[in-house]
């Protein structure tokens, strides 16, 4: 992934990419604007286009085109290169990397599926369930309904 990483930053300029965000005034070597990470009325904000870098003098914010994105559009680092590599025009290569939280995101997901069956059978199915489905059909819930939220 690092080398998919180098070759969006080497697509892309970072003042282009920050231009579509917030409009960038040339002076000398650099561009500049006004913060959009804090209010200010006189420009500190200064993008490097020799080095790839923004650096905003006011609150200290830096970085490359991938932090930008993540600070001003409020996006995980995933997101930020999804979305710079489509800028870019490029296709991005699944990882076989799962990072934890994915992992972990996967297996509650799977545990509540398993968990969501079990009781739609006990609902549906079993002895246990009778005073339930009763009690729901009561109160107005078919069976058809039951059995199209219970579909995985």
């Amino acid at each position: 992934m690092d080398n998919q990483v180098d070759e969006i930053k080497q697509k892309l300029n970072i003042v282009d990419v920050i231009n579509r965000y917030l409009p960038l005034k040339k002076r000398g070597r650099n561009h500049i604007a006004c913060c959009p990470f804090h209010g200010e009325k006189t420009p500190s904000f200064t993008v490097s286009e020799e080095l790839q870098i923004y650096k905003c003098f006011g609150c200290g914010k830096s970085g490359d085109i991938f932090t930008f994105l993540q600070e001003y559009e409020r996006l995980d680092f995933r997101e930020a290169l999804t979305e710079l590599a489509a800028i870019a025009g490029i296709v991005l290569k699944k990882s076989e990397f799962v990072s934890e939280k994915d992992s972990l995101k996967k297996n509650l997901l799977e545990i509540n599926t398993q968990v969501a069956k079990f009781y739609n059978y006990i609902l549906t199915s079993h002895v246990l369930g009778n005073s339930a489905l009763d009690y729901v059909q009561k109160r107005g819930v078919t069976l058809d309904t039951i059995k199209q939220f219970g579909r995985y």
